[in-house]
């Protein structure tokens, strides 16, 4: 009330100080063309992903195929991938280790338009080479990502899924997995026969030795002693 309407497609900055609203822009520019479901922040760099085709800065739109990079610094949007630019579906997590950008989604292939890298529903991108590439000995989950979380060199990864390392050697693991980021390797969650949650994982987050799993599920370590969740 008594301020202003910030015109702001799909993505918008706020200053907790000044309790002003403001767009991400470069010239007459204002955000990207759908919508955006992820945002993870790392010095500099705002990565944005989500269900879109273009980000705009100035009169220029920036091809950006559900994930894109955004510089708080020159405020201007960037692709991801060399000479190409995305992902082929929805982005709906992200996790930074070091140089090195997880993402989950709904996708299979990665950095289109040139030299597609094949990518199932999990890709790494590198922010110092602008490659991309798949995740594991195999090229990724037999279904969706709904959540990542980042422990050490331990990648956590929650969902819709049953195995991971799809086309290498599998791994049973029921909606929720581990990837060794270190050695590539995949590993279930569980004691004993148990390897996962009777349903989807949606999100997802480490503290220490402790991982917290919230979802749709009710009951934990399937297929071992298993205990019920009730979602989380």
């Amino acid at each position: 009330a008594g301020g202003a309407v910030v015109p702001a497609n799909n993505i918008v900055r706020f200053n907790t100080l000044t309790s002003q609203w403001s767009i991400l822009r470069f010239g007459s520019g204002n955000g990207v063309n759908g919508v955006v479901t992820q945002i993870v922040v790392s010095g500099n760099a705002l990565y944005v992903g989500g269900r879109f085709t273009e980000a705009k800065y100035n009169v220029v739109t920036v091809p950006a195929n559900n994930i894109a990079r955004y510089d708080t610094t020159s405020s201007e949007w960037r692709e991801l991938g060399f000479l190409g630019n995305g992902v082929d579906n929805q982005v709906t997590a992200i996790a930074i280790n070091g140089s090195d950008l997880y993402v989950g989604g709904f996708f299979r292939q990665t950095n289109l338009g040139n030299a597609p890298v094949a990518a199932n529903f999990i890709a790494r991108y590198n922010t110092r080479t602008n490659m991309w590439s798949k995740v594991g000995s195999g090229n990724g989950l037999d279904n969706l990502v709904f959540a990542l979380a980042l422990s050490g060199n331990d990648l956590y990864v929650g969902g819709q899924l049953s195995e991971a390392n799809s086309g290498g050697t599998t791994v049973a693991a029921k909606n929720v997995v581990k990837l060794d980021t270190l050695t590539e390797t995949w590993s279930k969650l569980g004691t004993g026969a148990g390897n996962g949650l009777d349903s989807s994982a949606f999100a997802l987050a480490g503290s220490g030795s402790t991982l917290f799993a919230g979802g749709q599920f009710r009951k934990a370590n399937v297929g071992g002693a298993g205990g019920d969740g009730r979602h989380v």
